[in-house]
């Protein structure tokens, strides 16, 4: 009898975990894409690499990551990655953790986001990244906030302003970040995008 409740809880498990494995493919920064797949329902593995060549190198980026929930509005994920070139003319590591709370039934949310990161070449850098987004009209919302999370490799500091859609699956996020001394001159245009696939 206790082996059989043991099987049965072990298939239970094991059927949860699966109907509730997630593969997701994306775009950060306009620069890099993002594929990865979380077999349950908090741990995962995600794959970073660079879109475009930067001085005559690709980059590509590998980081574990678990997603938790503290409750119903309030949720985070935590990483550690490791990237390099692929001609490994330089590496970098570093841990992510992200918060995100929710208020006054889903309508604001507030994001921050904490990353220490080591360049080989670089060296330390303690990244942040605050953001208050408000949702309007279904899915779509509108977002602002300040940061200095590297958007390619060199830290700087940026405010950053732009818009989020979501459609089933789908999320998109066009943005625009500008250097916190209003340099407008190094403006960037971002499209972020996520898209997620259950089964």
């Amino acid at each position: 009898m206790k082996t059989l409740k043991c099987l049965i809880f072990l298939l239970t498990f094991v059927a949860g975990n699966a109907l509730a494995a997630v593969a997701f493919v994306g775009m950060e920064n306009s620069k890099y894409a993002i594929a990865g797949f979380r077999p349950g329902r908090s741990a995962g593995i995600a794959l970073m690499h660079s879109l475009w060549v930067q001085d005559a190198s690709q980059y590509v980026r590998l980081s574990p990551f678990y997603y938790f929930h503290l409750n119903e509005n309030l949720s985070g994920q935590y990483s550690v990655f490791y990237g390099t070139t692929y001609e490994q003319t330089y590496y970098d590591y570093g841990a992510d953790l992200f918060l995100r709370a929710l208020f006054f039934n889903r309508l604001i949310e507030l994001d921050g986001r904490f990353r220490p990161q080591y360049d080989s070449d670089l060296k330390f850098n303690y990244g942040y990244e605050f953001v208050g987004k408000i949702s309007g009209w279904r899915d779509i919302a509108v977002f602002g906030g300040i940061k200095n999370i590297p958007e390619f490799r060199k830290a700087e500091g940026r405010f950053l302003a732009g818009m989020s859609f979501s459609v089933k699956n789908l999320s998109v996020s066009p943005e625009i970040t500008i250097p916190t001394n209003l340099k407008t001159q190094y403006t960037r245009v971002h499209v972020n995008f996520l898209y997620e696939l259950s089964f």
